[in-house]
């Protein structure tokens, strides 16, 4: 039962009074922020290990990374895959803000449009889990990062305050 003390879900997402609901057994159930009652079940979906940190909310979507190691956007109202943003390699972390859905890879930070899938542009220096970069993070491991008023502040490995411009993927400071 879904429920279940052993079986209660690992982390929550909200958006659009909708709340998505995921779990170690890689499952996402979504239900009405209102009532509680149930929109969808996707079942084996999500690639492992499931992490907050590869999941967000855009608008009336859901963006995960599924078992293929596909990036896609999922229809809050009936969880079918809406768009593909491709395969991804090693992410880090996802993060979404004004339309922008930022992926944190392996030595490098992609912007995409959230709405098309374009990419907006690409940064090697920006990604905290780069291995040879100056955001290098303990074993390609992603360092604390915020995104706020259209600029992504990162933490880098080096102890300094980045600040990237998410419009065009420039440092500032």
């Amino acid at each position: 039962e879904e429920g279940a003390k052993d079986n209660a879900p690992l982390f929550m997402l909200t958006a659009k009074g909708r709340v998505f609901c995921y779990y170690k057994d890689k499952r996402i159930v979504a239900r009405d922020a209102f009532s509680g009652a149930l929109l969808w079940i996707k079942t084996d979906f999500l690639q492992a290990p499931v992490s907050p940190s590869t999941q967000v909310a855009a608008g009336d979507e859901v963006i995960s990374i599924n078992a293929a190691r596909e990036l896609v956007a999922l229809s809050g109202a009936t969880g079918e895959v809406v768009r593909s943003f491709g395969k991804v390699a090693q992410y880090t972390n996802l993060m979404y803000e004004q339309g922008v859905l930022l992926v944190f890879e392996s030595g490098r930070l992609n912007a995409l449009n959230v709405a098309t899938g374009q990419k907006l542009w690409s940064n090697a220096n920006a990604s905290p889990g780069g291995e040879d970069g100056k955001f290098s993070g303990r074993n390609g491991g992603a360092g604390p990062k915020v995104v706020e008023g259209g600029k992504i502040y990162i933490h880098s490995a080096k102890h300094e305050l980045v600040c990237v411009d998410i419009s065009d993927g420039k440092e500032i400071f």
